[in-house]
């Protein structure tokens, strides 16, 4: 009668042990969890932060059209030369 009164004893110990390691763990994957999310809460805020501060560069070309389609090297810039090497 002593042993299993000892042994119903050891079970219910390592039955609250059990519990407690598995209310630990499941604490700390909480923990964990919550962290994961403002960090990426805290990411979403400064990315859309940085989209809204953006500033587009919009460019207008007020040419018209024969200053558009003009040449701008001359004709005698550009033309292949002949390539000799400097003997010295």
């Amino acid at each position: 009668m002593f042993i299993l009164k000892f042994l119903l004893f050891i079970f219910l110990g390592l039955f609250v042990v059990g519990i407690l390691i598995i209310f630990f763990f499941i604490n700390s994957v909480r923990r964990m969890k919550q962290q994961f999310n403002d960090l990426s809460r805290q990411h979403r805020s400064e990315t859309a932060n940085q989209e809204t501060n953006t500033v587009e560069e919009h460019v207008e070309d007020h040419r018209d059209c024969r200053q558009v389609n003009r040449r701008i090297i001359a004709d005698d810039e550009g033309e292949y030369v002949d390539f000799e090497e400097d003997k010295s």
